[in-house]
């Protein structure tokens, strides 16, 4: 330069140049990344100046690279428990799981959980026989459940905790005869009965009757006997009977008793006889007769009626019958007297004697009535007459034998016999 003298000013510059320096760190970070202090949050050059020791800036360079981690979340309702990544929860909560993204950064799984609980009730019941419960009918004891579905969407469980206690029966089979008396109660017709008892675990015990009755059985003995009968009971009967009863006991063919009523129609002769002029008569009016020689129990032949008249002396008795009954008289001691057996108040002329046709009789008064019998000498009565006065009779149609001839009075009084021979 040209200093103000006009000489040269030479300037001489020493100089020395001390260059400024310069370092870049490049850096990758998840997020975030803290540098001199400052943390950074996005990619960038970020700078910062130091002096060095020449007095010169140093620069020191980040050429910064952010890497954002990833977040997803997950919402979850689940009914007491949940199951994720491998581990199960049983709580409502935040819960995460972080993985390694490819850009080596987290990439964070979240899992906002609502965990609702399922409820259960538990009832207890103690039941005979069966229990009906939500629509189904059990009859064994048991743990028995039914699932809904609460207002969270989970289950509701409702628990049945069953006792069964069965009833008990017991069946008593009986047969009586007529009735039978059963817990206070008399029955009297066959069925299955039953009766109602608590047992100690409250159920029913059932006693059953199934009952058979049997009715005793009736019937009627009916009998035909002559004079007397002697029946079941011991009794002897000498009327016609239909009142009287027997039981026998256990006499039925299905072990009742037996009723029988006895229906008796007894046949009683009159075994009596009476002793008269005009000879022996029965006093039995409705039988067949046949009159014996007691001394040698022979039937006299043709002594067929009611009354007999001997024709000898001797022992005499009746055979009566009536149906199938026969019965005999005791016998009767006859004395025949051939003239007069009882006088009559005046006498009775008969002519002739033998007679071939007719005879005429004069009785002693004509204003007295007279009763005439003519029997044989077998004691056939052979005519009956009612007469009074002089009476003529024809025996044209007899034949020729001995006859004896019977006149009494209606008023009772004395019988006489003639004997009268018919040629």
């Amino acid at each position: 330069m040209q200093a103000s003298t006009g000489c040269d000013s030479v300037l001489v510059l020493d100089l020395t140049i001390n260059n400024s320096s310069s370092a870049t760190a490049t850096q990758t970070a998840c997020d975030a990344f803290i540098w001199r202090g400052n943390t950074y949050t996005m990619s960038g050059i970020y700078s910062d100046t130091l002096q060095a020791g020449t007095g010169c800036d140093s620069v020191l360079v980040l050429d910064l690279t952010i890497n954002n981690s990833s977040s997803a979340t997950a919402m979850q309702t689940a009914c007491d428990a949940f199951t994720w990544r491998g581990n199960t929860y049983t709580m409502s909560g935040i819960y995460s799981d972080t993985l390694q993204a490819s850009t080596g950064c987290d990439s964070v799984l979240v899992l906002d959980l609502t965990i609702n609980n399922s409820s259960s009730a538990t009832a207890m019941q103690t039941a005979c026989d069966a229990f009906t419960w939500r629509g189904n009918t059990y009859t064994a004891s048991g743990i028995y459940s039914d699932t809904l579905q609460a207002s969270t969407g989970c289950d509701s469980v409702l628990v049945l905790d069953l006792t069964i206690n069965n009833s008990s029966s017991a069946t008593m089979m009986q047969t009586a005869c007529d009735a039978f008396i059963w817990r206070g109660n008399t029955y009297t017709m066959s069925g299955i009965y039953t009766d109602t008892l608590q047992a100690s675990t409250g159920c029913d015990s059932v006693l059953i009757l199934d009952l058979t009755i049997n009715t005793a059985s009736t019937g009627t003995d009916v009998q035909t006997a002559c004079q007397s009968f002697t029946w079941i009971d011991g009794n002897t009967y000498t009327s016609s009977n239909n009142t009287a009863t027997y039981t026998l006991v256990g006499g039925a063919a299905n072990g009742c008793d037996s009723i029988v009523t006895l229906n008796l129609t007894l046949t009683l002769l009159d075994t009596s006889v009476t002793t008269a002029a005009n000879g022996i008569s029965s006093n039995e009016t409705n039988a067949t007769y046949q009159w014996i020689d007691c001394a040698t129990g022979n039937a006299l032949p043709g002594a067929t009626n009611a009354t007999f008249l001997p024709t000898a002396n001797g022992s005499y008795a009746v055979v009566l019958t009536s149906g199938n009954c026969t019965d005999t008289s005791a016998c009767v001691s006859w004395n025949f007297n051939s003239t007069t057996t009882l006088p009559l108040e005046t006498p009775i002329k008969i002519a002739p004697n033998p007679v071939v046709d007719w005879v005429t009789l004069e009785l002693p008064d004509a204003q007295t009535t007279y009763q005439l019998q003519l029997v044989h000498s077998s004691g056939q009565v052979v005519r009956q007459h009612i007469l009074q006065g002089t009476t003529q009779l024809d025996l044209s149609d007899l034949p020729a034998g001995l006859y004896f001839l019977q006149i009494g009075s209606t008023s009772n009084a004395p019988w006489q016999t003639f004997k009268l021979i018919k040629q």
